[in-house]
């Protein structure tokens, strides 16, 4: 479901380019286009130079970096968006950017992956009782 959202999605903004450009008219579809991908590029340069000053303090304070890498991935992919031309994208890029959206792919990420760790924990313990073989043996020299 995921791939097929990412495959339709180019044709999504296109469609959408395309609406917008008949309703405002080809003039402003350009030009929030273009705005949003300078935006999108400015908000890329900053978060790069910002990044290594955030990694340089969560490193000397040894604090879980969990929260704030993701916080900046997460930037950094709607930056990408931003710069990609059409509405859908802009949108998606759009909404990395409140911090409100960014704690909700924070808990659902975790919780995905607090998930996976159980499974492989079950799993491990499933496939460390099935190898166990009780029995006795003679040796006959």
């Amino acid at each position: 479901m995921k791939l097929l959202f990412f495959l339709l999605m180019p044709f999504v903004d296109l469609y959408l380019l395309i609406v917008a450009g008949g309703y405002i008219g080809p003039h402003l579809t350009i030009f929030l286009v273009v705005f949003t991908s300078v935006l999108g590029f400015l908000l890329l340069r900053h978060q790069m130079s910002s990044g290594f000053r955030v990694a340089q303090a969560i490193a000397l304070s040894k604090a879980a970096p969990e929260r704030s890498l993701l916080d900046g991935v997460l930037i950094l992919i709607g930056a990408v968006l931003l710069m990609v031309p059409g509405f859908l994208s802009d949108l998606i890029g759009l909404a990395t950017l409140i911090p409100g959206f960014r704690s909700w792919v924070f808990r659902r990420i975790s919780r995905q992956i607090h998930v996976e760790l159980e499974v492989q924990q079950q799993s491990s313990k499933s496939h460390t009782e099935q190898r166990t073989i009780d029995g006795e043996y003679k040796r006959e020299d």
